[in-house]
């Protein structure tokens, strides 16, 4: 085969290259520890005081730590659909458990890989449940997740992937079963992301802008900041107010605090004209640098890209600094033509810390307008 340099790079090898880092994150099943299925219990959800009926699974890692995964009724149940469950895991007695840290130990894909197994299992053992809602998902493994679900859950389901407020499984031949059609059509409610507080709509006039809506203390958080910040968020237009009537049940700031707001509804919010953006090539493009980061420290600190924006401009340990800048240089000789776009997104990181130090940065927050240029569409 005739090889051909791209900035200095034989193709083909570099091709080779990233197609073995690709094929090594192999989100098959089989993998999985052994698991077995605790009988129906009485108990409470880790995140939800409340004593309901629990599907209990159990697993041993190598580790010897020892996790549960428990199926149950949300709290409030009257908040959902019927047939409505929800997914957690956790290390068994460490009740402190978030969406930053899930697998507490260095073995994410194997953990992973069981609790999916887990979750098939489930699946069969309850072919009648509406919506089985993931959540909390561990952030620095949102990708890993993701992939497990989309290569080994039945295309029969539906899946919409929210983050940060979770990942949402649906059954609509059991919805449709339970002739609740209003509720279907509200859970199929067409968007483009939404976030804790806002949703995002897309434009039937324009193609080149979207609608993000929220509550006025929500919007009144970020404007200003997008605003003042054109080349690093997207481009902000008309902020209006309104009223609209909620299709399905939403988590929400109510004026004194956040709450659950039922379906049906009518809220007052604030939409912001904003400038579209292309998140799929940003996605793309952290998958290649998750890869890249995860290949050149699996020898020492194992981290994937999303720990070195977390840690860019934070850290203090010199090991660690110098770690960061040893990383950077192995890009730039390993991985010579991903090298300007881990760049690109380095100083747009740089620089977002800058405007807001506590920013809370992760791969579906960025995305590129029609000039070709980096920006961050959330914080």
């Amino acid at each position: 085969m005739r090889a051909f340099l791209f900035n200095g790079c034989n193709v083909y090898l570099c091709y080779m290259k990233m197609r073995k880092l690709i094929n090594e994150i192999d989100a098959d099943v089989s993998n999985a520890y052994p698991f077995k299925f605790i009988e129906k219990s009485k108990e409470g959800g880790l995140w939800y005081a409340q004593q309901n009926e629990i599907d209990r699974y159990e697993f041993t890692t190598d580790g010897g730590n020892q996790y549960a995964v428990r199926f149950f009724t949300p709290y409030p149940s009257s908040h959902y659909m019927r047939g409505t469950k929800e997914r957690e895991y956790n290390i068994v007695g460490n009740k402190s458990i978030t969406a930053d840290s899930l697998t507490g130990e260095n073995r994410a894909l194997k953990v992973n890989a069981t609790v999916m197994a887990i979750t098939l299992d489930w699946i069969e053992r309850n072919p009648d449940f509406t919506l089985l809602i993931i959540r909390p998902v561990d952030k620095r493994r949102y990708r890993i997740v993701k992939l497990f679900m989309e290569k080994n859950l039945p295309s029969k389901y539906n899946l919409d992937f929210d983050p940060p407020r979770g990942i949402f499984i649906k059954n609509f031949e059991a919805i449709r079963a339970m002739k609740d059609l209003d509720e279907a059509n509200a859970v199929e409610k067409k968007h483009l992301g939404a976030g804790v507080d806002h949703t995002v709509y897309p434009s039937l006039k324009d193609p080149r802008i979207v609608y993000k809506l929220g509550s006025d203390y929500a919007v009144q958080g970020w404007f200003s900041l997008f605003k003042e910040n054109p080349d690093l968020f997207p481009k902000v237009y008309n902020m209006r107010k309104t009223q609209m009537r909620l299709k399905k049940d939403k988590y929400m700031f109510n004026g004194e605090h956040f709450a659950n707001i039922k379906a049906g509804t009518i809220v007052p919010v604030t939409y912001v004209e904003v400038e579209k953006m292309n998140t799929k090539k940003a996605v793309k493009e952290w998958d290649i640098l998750d890869e890249i980061v995860t290949e050149l420290t699996k020898n020492d600190f194992g981290w994937d890209f999303q720990d070195f924006v977390m840690s860019y401009n934070r850290l203090t340990t010199p090991k660690y600094i110098e770690r960061l800048e040893d990383l950077e240089n192995e890009i730039k000789l390993e991985y010579p033509e991903y090298h300007n776009i881990f760049l690109r997104f380095k100083v747009l990181i740089d620089r977002l810390y800058e405007v807001k130090p506590a920013a809370d940065l992760h791969q579906y927050n960025f995305g590129y307008d029609s000039k070709g240029n980096l920006k961050c569409i959330d914080l």
